[in-house]
């Protein structure tokens, strides 16, 4: 508190050693995403299943993920948490489904246009591949005699079903109210109720009025389609 005049030469070395501030006293932090770092932040946060993360950043990463021939989690010994190294079953998997990786691999990345342009492209896609899959269920009970509609309920509804068991039960043993697994369950329901059958018999009613043809549907065969004039 003395002034300048007051001080001994040892308080005056004193308080040389004293912090303040220098020339330059402000400094400018810009922050850049990176997206590979961002895709590791990721994948350890899906491993730990510390959150849903949905969704991948770039064409190359899908691709790449496309690929590569993926193994299970380590969660015994001192690596718990690595990934382990592919086994025969994931790279006779890998072999049988490299098509359909490498296929929807074109699909735009969900950080594109919000995941709109993702949604809408993958609803096409499943409209394509699902008259493909009619196609090939009718030609197939063609062949051994079987009639459409029970093709449909056997191997059509079996094979789409399948996956959202599976589905549903990962998301019930992960999820601790299983909200997911009844959500997904509710919801492929309603989708295939409303939007698979309704949006499909809505097209083909405005095609036929359009021709002046009257469309209806014989009851108890929901599979083909009656034209009447």
């Amino acid at each position: 508190m003395k002034t300048p005049e007051e001080r001994t030469a040892e308080e005056k070395m004193a308080l040389l050693g004293k912090p303040k501030l220098g020339e330059v006293f402000r400094a400018q932090i810009r922050i850049k995403e990176s997206k590979e770092f961002k895709n590791t932040v990721d994948k350890l946060v899906q491993r730990a299943n510390a959150s849903i993360l949905l969704g991948t950043s770039s064409w190359k990463e899908q691709f790449t993920e496309a690929l590569t021939v993926s193994g299970g989690d380590e969660e015994e010994g001192e690596g718990g948490g690595e990934t382990a190294a592919p086994s025969t079953m994931d790279y006779l998997m890998h072999g049988v489904t490299i098509f359909w990786k490498v296929l929807f691999a074109f699909v735009p990345p969900t950080d594109i246009a919000g995941g709109y342009l993702c949604f809408v492209v993958s609803i096409f896609g499943i409209g394509v591949v699902t008259a493909v899959i009619g196609d090939i269920a009718s030609y197939f009970g063609c062949t051994l005699g079987i009639k459409d509609s029970v093709t449909a309920v056997v191997f059509v509804a079996l094979g789409t079903s399948i996956p959202d068991t599976f589905a549903s039960k990962v998301a019930a043993c992960q999820d601790k109210y299983a909200d997911a697994s009844v959500g997904n369950v509710t919801g492929s329901n309603a989708v295939n109720v409303f939007l698979g059958i309704g949006i499909a018999w809505s097209i083909a009613a405005v095609y036929h009025a359009c021709h002046g043809e009257q469309f209806s549907v014989e009851p108890g065969n929901c599979w083909i389609p009656s034209e009447r004039n």
